[in-house]
């Protein structure tokens, strides 16, 4: 491996390493602030966190990026405004609100 790579995989390591040790209360802020309430257990991804909420409620997605792509995701979101996406509930820097699809059908 070359040593360039490796360093940018120790740096992505260290950063997540740091994320994760946050991680059991990584929501609370979110839930807090847009006043959600739990509603399943966390989903991990490689670049995100999420959460199953209920959002005045009715059924949502709290989801928490970590990478730059992820965290701008909103904008295109939002412009979407539900047509073809979820529609976004309330946003952050970090942070997204979605509506949350249900039944039985898979996505």
């Amino acid at each position: 491996m070359f040593p360039i790579r490796s360093n940018i995989y120790a740096m992505k390591n260290a950063r997540l390493t740091r994320l994760l040790a946050r991680e059991p209360h990584m929501f609370d802020p979110y839930l807090a602030r847009w006043e959600l309430t739990p509603d399943g257990a966390a989903i991990h991804t490689h670049c995100s966190r999420l959460l199953p909420v209920r959002h005045r409620g009715r059924p949502a997605m709290l989801k928490i990026a970590f990478e730059t792509e992820e965290k701008a995701g909103h904008v295109l979101m939002r412009w979407w405004d539900g047509e073809g996406a979820a529609r976004v509930l309330a946003h952050d820097d970090q942070a997204l609100l979605l509506e949350r699809a249900e039944g039985a059908r898979s996505l």
